[in-house]
């Protein structure tokens, strides 16, 4: 085998949920949909042959060529793919993923990998709109499902915190941006129960769909292509599966429709109402929930902190999808969990919160780090009056506010997410950051109840926005230059600690309200006291709130005892880790600037 990559090509196809717009995109309906942060992850290299080696961490290892026409193993999706596209070289690619089945689009997000990823290695060009039209031939002619477009939009155009607005006749899509992330969350509850669509009574349904609009108007083929005034005067003529399978579609757009202005509009209560009102149709009109899925989306939509549910997918096995209030979301997750795994301690269920994500696309290496917490929850007392009307985070400096400099130099470090820990005059801080496309992040938010310090604002992070790798903690009033955080990364590169640190140097007289922080000659930091004693103070070098951390911070914050001032500080729990062997290095920098009255005197006029 010959390859002409010199690595290997990772390809990220998220799945999808679709919270109104059930059961329409197939007669040519209106739907909302949007992507998430699992699906699945494809890695390959060209193979010089017609052959395909697919290795799975579930299902193994198959080898195949292209022609064959097996399609009752796990790997028809790459069979299918090759031979909707005509492909003459194969490939060798390990394919992962997560829930398969759970009706969260599991069949079209490995279907566009395989798609892309043969197209990319016979130098095959497509557009977007291509791609979606080849995925809509693969499961239709290749695997004998009769879905609709709603899939491959959702996962081609998905757009990080937006959800997007969908025609399935012009194809025309329109993102619709989120409202500030701090607000709201997405819950994903999988029954532990598997269905293919195909094995399912979907296909049926779909039938029925088109047999409507044929009785409704002679030559029609789908439901969209009848006028809504044509289907009142004429509904109580067809047969009652019929007409409530026309019901639910009609009734169903008009949802749609609402949606999309209610989720323009921030509207989030009235956007799940029209959730469970979408779930209820599938229901009685459509006929498509089973007895467990019901019950289900009976639990979910009960609990405390949901606005509203739907089933996800077909509706006869898989998952219920949730709008929830970000602040109740991971309480509501363990109490459906407990609630449906007492009822059913047979089934692998599973509940939990999940991000929003790009469309398909080719993962890079990662970062150094991905993830920043910016602490913006702090009163400001020192820069009253002006903090009584404005955070402190938002104080300006030559017309910028001290968070935008921090965002600038966040991004520049290669970060792409930030959770900003809020709590004084905290919407004027949501509506600056918006999503956090300005600076290209996905912005969310966390709040602060009480301001017990540093260490207790990292405890007010969602456990859900937490991630197996390294984080940048950064304090938002301080006038950063774009590289600083850049340098810290870079350090970090070179020296491969698990920690680092910003230090400047101070008067010995500045640390007692500050921090000591011993290095030795290779910057390698040995220990690090927050406002020591001036029998503590141990070198001239204290540490600004500017730090890359490893993920275990979060499991010896709570194991930190309040200081004496009552805060729970970041840096005991950084010196716990040192003491146990974390390698942390310094990197000696000018001291940032900081807000106050004469720099904004001196540089605002």
């Amino acid at each position: 085998m010959t390859s002409r990559h010199p690595t290997p090509i990772t390809l990220f196809s998220p799945y999808r949920i679709c919270p109104i717009g059930a059961h329409i995109d197939h007669q040519g309906g209106v739907v909302l949909g949007r992507t998430i942060n699992i699906g699945t992850t494809l890695e390959y290299e060209l193979l010089d042959s017609n052959e395909l080696h697919i290795t799975s961490d579930q299902f193994g290892e198959v080898k195949f060529s292209i022609g064959a026409l097996d399609t009752n193993h796990w790997a028809r999706y790459a069979q299918a793919a090759a031979r909707v596209l005509k492909a003459k070289r194969g490939i060798k690619a390990h394919v992962t993923g997560s829930l398969v089945g759970a009706g969260l689009s599991s069949s079209a997000s490995v279907g566009l990998a395989f798609l892309k990823a043969l197209a990319n290695v016979n130098q095959m060009e497509f557009s977007d709109e291509q791609f979606v039209h080849l995925d809509f031939e693969l499961e239709h002619n290749e695997l004998g499902l009769q879905n609709g477009l709603l899939d491959p939009m959702s996962i081609i155009y998905g757009k990080r915190n937006a959800l997007l607005f969908m025609d399935t006749v012009t194809g025309s899509v329109s993102p619709i941006m989120d409202p500030p992330s701090g607000s709201f969350a997405w819950v994903v509850a999988y029954s532990g129960i598997s269905r293919e669509l195909t094995k399912s009574g979907f296909n049926v349904r779909v039938a029925e769909c088109h047999e409507a609009a044929s009785t409704l108007q002679n030559g029609a083929w789908k439901l969209g292509d009848i006028p809504r005034e044509t289907f009142e005067a004429k509904k109580m003529s067809l047969p009652e599966n019929l007409r409530k399978r026309a019901e639910h579609f009609f009734t169903e757009v008009d949802r749609v429709h609402a949606g999309a202005k209610m989720w323009k509009d921030a509207d989030l209560e009235r956007f799940g109402q029209l959730m469970n009102e979408s779930c209820q149709s599938s229901i009685t009109n459509y006929q498509s929930g089973s007895d467990i899925l019901i019950e289900l989306h009976e639990l979910v939509s009960s609990t405390s902190g949901i606005y509203g549910s739907r089933f996800s997918g077909g509706g006869y096995g898989g998952c219920v999808v949730a709008l929830a209030s970000r602040g109740h979301a991971e309480k509501a997750c363990a109490e459906i969990a407990q609630k449906f795994k007492s009822a059913h301690p047979e089934l692998d269920s599973k509940v939990f919160v999940v991000e929003t994500a790009d469309g398909l696309a080719t993962r890079h290496p990662s970062p150094v780090t991905r993830s920043a917490v910016l602490l913006a929850a702090g009163r400001g007392k020192r820069q009253r009056p002006h903090t009584d009307v404005t955070p402190k985070s938002l104080l300006q400096i030559n017309g910028r506010a001290t968070l935008d400099y921090v965002l600038r130099a966040v991004s520049k470090a290669g970060v792409e997410r930030v959770c900003i820990v809020t709590n004084h005059l905290e919407e004027k801080i949501f509506e600056y950051v918006g999503d956090g496309s300005k600076w290209n992040l996905s912005a969310s938010f966390a709040h602060q109840t009480e301001l017990r310090g540093n260490g207790d604002a990292l405890l007010s992070v969602p456990k859900e926005w937490i991630q197996n790798e390294s984080v940048m903690v950064v304090a938002t009033d301080y006038i950063l230059e774009e590289n600083s955080l850049l340098e810290l990364v870079q350090a970090k590169e070179k020296s491969q600690a698990e920690i680092v640190m910003s230090l400047k140097e101070c008067p010995i007289e500045e640390l007692t309200a500050r921090s000591s922080v011993d290095v030795d000659s290779e910057w390698r930091v040995k220990r690090i006291i927050e406002k020591p004693k001036p029998e503590e103070i141990m070198s001239p070098y204290a540490a600004s709130i500017l730090f890359i951390l490893p993920p275990q911070i979060w499991d010896y914050l709570p194991n930190i005892r309040p200081s004496e001032r009552g805060e729970i500080e970041m840096q005991a729990a950084i010196d716990r880790m040192i003491q146990d062997g974390f390698k942390a290095v310094g990197v000696l920098q000018s001291a940032p600037k900081e807000w106050d009255a004469a720099h904004h005197a001196q540089l605002s006029t």
